[in-house]
């Protein structure tokens, strides 16, 4: 792996909640503590092959072990509406988009894991006619990892223009319930840093 993000920060921090057994506590691994306070799902993953072998010799293999979960997510936002195929053609065009080509594979870098999450969010607003249930889901599916990126980030209030929920009541619900939504200030409270 020579991916400057894989060894500045996603490796170095799923290898401190390994050695340390604390996924709470702040891992710097720069003087400016932006990438400390990210959130940090899909390095969860990594640390678990380290728990696992010993070692990162799972690291390079798991983004292609999101890439079946994340068509499959692609498929299911189209799928409702009959263009489920479709769908599916998108999201294998993104994700064999240049960028995602050259950074992704045998790397740990975690953008095809944000977009699995984000296109899970997605497809559970959109299959589910934004009810309860779905905005829950949608909302736990957005809370692990799109928190890390603007660019990767939900809109809180849901897919874009004209795709909403009949009331407004809802979309209230699922800005609120985005477990995601309030965990860098607390993280940035609780280091001491104001």
């Amino acid at each position: 792996m020579s991916n400057v993000d894989s060894l500045w920060f996603h490796l170095p921090f799923a290898a401190q909640a390994v050695q340390h057994g604390w996924l709470t506590h702040p891992h710097f691994t720069d003087v400016d503590p932006l990438t400390t306070y990210l959130p940090s799902t899909p390095e969860l993953f990594h640390g678990l092959g380290m728990l696992a072998f010993g070692r990162d010799s799972l690291s390079p293999l798991l983004n292609a072990l999101w890439l079946p979960p994340t068509l499959l997510a692609a498929w299911c936002v189209g799928a409702r509406r009959g263009l489920g195929h479709l769908s599916l053609v998108g999201g294998a065009l993104l994700l064999a988009s240049p960028l995602l080509v050259t950074t992704q594979p045998g790397q740990a870098t975690t953008d095809t894991a944000a977009l699995f999450f984000l296109l899970a969010a997605f497809a559970f607003l959109l299959n589910g006619a934004w009810e309860t249930s779905a905005v829950v889901l949608a909302a736990v599916a957005t809370g692990p990892e799109p928190g890390r990126c603007p660019a990767q980030s939900a809109p809180p209030a849901g897919p874009g223009p004209g795709v909403g929920p009949p009331a407004g009541g809802l979309r209230r619900l699922l800005v609120r319930a985005q477990p995601g939504r309030h965990r860098q200030p607390p993280a940035l409270a609780q280091a001491g840093n104001r």
